[in-house]
Order: structure tokens, then C-alpha cells, then sequence
């Protein structure tokens, strides 16, 4: 592995209790090298400024519990904002696509083979399809490696969807694939907190989109990088990939 091949570190949030609940995916984009300096910049601010944590979670610092146990409101808000300036001072590329639950159960669900029968099959196809668009952006050519969070649950469907996406690529996606995804810690890979970040966020302005969130123009911040317009799956979008699957 070269110093600075692309990774892209990933997260998945989803919400089931609102008529639009999203199947979400997101992913920051940079070399390797690049996230070294951000790593050792998101690990400083966590545990060196107050108040200190050990680790990033969205929801324990929505809930104020975990880490923020115990931290007052104003003080949450200082932290985010103070992660979310990292982000927007590295700049790192995102790409994130979503997919209602309501539209995938009554368009897509069980009307395609089994095998591409997965929310995370349809986001993965078209979350790779962003991140070749994204990559000409940037002249990136080499291989891109994906990096997601250990979920128990998520490995086996990720790495399902990575098989399909491989053997139906288009000549172009197939040069820009990767390894095989790696799951890792996100108490231990700062990135990874990141992309939990941008992807609990971006859920959140989806499910309750008239919300008065305590940090305004958090998502602001922390899509510095807005090359490719966010991709919501639309019924005409679910539509063509019903057929498509249908005909592999």
C-alpha cells in the first residue's frame, strides 16, 4: 500500500420513526497522508481540550451521555463546534446518499433477486458511483479503499454488497475500486468519528427537517468539500435499479 492511497472512511445511520426514515450512507475522502495530519488534530482536540473525551460519538453528544455525561450544553456545543472547525479546515471530499424506508420497502423490496435485495447493496452501488465522480474532481486515479466502523451486524451485508459492486462494474468504477472494506474501531480511528458526524447530521436534518439545532451551520462546516451534489434515491432512481437488477 503506497503512503498516500485514497481511503475513504464511511458510517451508515439509519431512522425508523418518521415518514421520510433514511437508510443513509456517507463517506470522507483523502489520501492517507492527509488523514494522518487530520487524525492527530481530532485525537488533540478530544482529549487535550476541555472538555475532555476519549472519543467522538454523535448521539452521546446529542443524549449528554458517555463521554458527555455530565457535560453541560453550552460546553457540548464548544467541543462539536470546535471537531466540526477540524473538519472544515482539512477539507476533506464527502459523498453521501440516502434512501427512504418507505420507498425502498414499496419499490425495491422483493421485486429484485435476493442478493441485491439490500438497502446497503443499493447505497453502496451508488455511493461508489459518487465516488468516481468525486475522484475525477480531485484527478485522483488510484484505487480508493473503503474503511467502515465495526458493526457486527453491517460487516456481512457490506461485504455482500462489495462482491456485487465488483463483478457488475463498469470498466471505469472497476479501476477505482479498492480492497476489499476494512472494518475498524471509531473509538480508535479518528476518521471514522468524523464520517459519524457528517452521517448522524445529515440523518438528523432529513428525519426532522424543521429542527432548531443547538450548532446552525454545523452541516456547513463540516461539508467544506461539496463536489458532488448530496444523491437521494427517488422513486425514478429505485425504478431503474429495479430493472437493472432484474436483467444481471
Amino acid at each position: 500500500m503506497t503512503t498516500d492511497r485514497i481511503t475513504a472512511y464511511a458510517d451508515e445511520s439509519v431512522q425508523i420513526d418518521t415518514a421520510t426514515s433514511p437508510y443513509l450512507m456517507a463517506a470522507y475522502i483523502l489520501p492517507a497522508s492527509h488523514w494522518i495530519a487530520f487524525s492527530n488534530a481530532w485525537h488533540d482536540c478530544c482529549v487535550n481540550r476541555e472538555p475532555r473525551i476519549s472519543f467522538f460519538h454523535a448521539v452521546e453528544a446529542e443524549s449528554l451521555t458517555g463521554e458527555f455525561q455530565g457535560v453541560r450544553p453550552e460546553f457540548r456545543n464548544a467541543k462539536v463546534r470546535d471537531l466540526a472547525t477540524l473538519i472544515q479546515n482539512h477539507r476533506p471530499p464527502n459523498i453521501q446518499c440516502w434512501v427512504s424506508r418507505q420507498d425502498y420497502s414499496n419499490i425495491v423490496a422483493g421485486r429484485i433477486p435476493r442478493e441485491f435485495d439490500d438497502p446497503y447493496y443499493l447505497l453502496w452501488e451508488h455511493i461508489t458511483g459518487l465516488m468516481a465522480v468525486t475522484c475525477r474532481h480531485l484527478d485522483m486515479i488510484e484505487p480508493v479503499d473503503f474503511i467502515f466502523d465495526e458493526m457486527r451486524h453491517m460487516e456481512e451485508r457490506v461485504m455482500n454488497a462489495y462482491r456485487q459492486i465488483v463483478a457488475h462494474a463498469s470498466p471505469l468504477l472497476s479501476k477505482l475500486l479498492g480492497n476489499p472494506p476494512r472494518f475498524e474501531s471509531d473509538r480508535r480511528v479518528m476518521p471514522l468519528q468524523a464520517a459519524d458526524m457528517l452521517a448522524w447530521n445529515l440523518r438528523r436534518r432529513i428525519s426532522y427537517p424543521d429542527e432548531q439545532r443547538p450548532i446552525s451551520e454545523l452541516l456547513d462546516m463540516i461539508q467544506p468539500e461539496m463536489l458532488v451534489e448530496p444523491l437521494r434515491l427517488d422513486r425514478v432512481a429505485l425504478e431503474e435499479f429495479v430493472e437493472e437488477c432484474q436483467h444481471r
